[in-house]
């Protein structure tokens, strides 16, 4: 009834934080009847040690372009990502406020692959989903995604942050189903 994310770093396979869903009790028993992707969602991504959260996604309900907003520890907004209507793989525009587009993340048609560049085309990073297995892909809906940073990325900690947000992103809005 609760999606929860974990997340790993790629190099050991150990826990570094974890991504889990909160909504009241009555909202899951409404997803029995109501499909989750018409709901709002909000997800608070904590350390792994502390259990402190650092950023919380909210999905608000929409019917058609898809947003999700990004928010710091103390609640302060950090950006919020705005699905595309109509392409192939699916896109997001990442923005900073309501009008100062970032970057995008724009997905391969198969939806595997989704390339994150910033406001001038450069590329930032890669999140891809990895093959998780004959019998999870076709009877869960687990997922597995890898998030690669680019060398030449400069370091900016709000970016990195939604880089790794937008794998989070992709399997809200275009790949989590019932």
């Amino acid at each position: 009834m609760v999606d929860r994310y974990d997340i790993c770093d790629a190099e050991t396979g150990n826990l570094v934080a974890y991504a889990k869903e909160m909504i009241p009790t009555w909202k899951k028993m409404l997803r029995l009847l109501i499909d989750k992707e018409m709901m709002s969602t909000t997800i608070e991504i904590k350390d792994a040690a502390t259990e402190e959260t650092h950023y919380t996604l909210h999905r608000p309900f929409t019917f058609f372009r898809k947003r999700v907003e990004v928010k710091d520890r103390q609640g302060n907004p950090l950006g919020f990502f705005k699905s595309r209507i109509l392409t192939l793989g699916g896109a997001f525009d990442v923005y900073a406020d309501e009008n100062t587009k970032i970057a995008e993340v724009k997905g391969s048609w198969t939806g595997w692959n989704f390339i994150f560049r910033d406001i001038q085309g450069n590329e930032i990073g890669l999140v891809t989903k990895k093959w998780a297995g004959i019998g999870k892909e076709l009877f869960t809906t687990s997922d597995n995604y890898m998030v690669n940073i680019s060398d030449q990325f400069p370091h900016n900690p709000e970016m990195m942050a939604l880089l790794i947000i937008a794998g989070l992103a992709i399997d809200v809005v275009y790949k989590e189903k019932k």
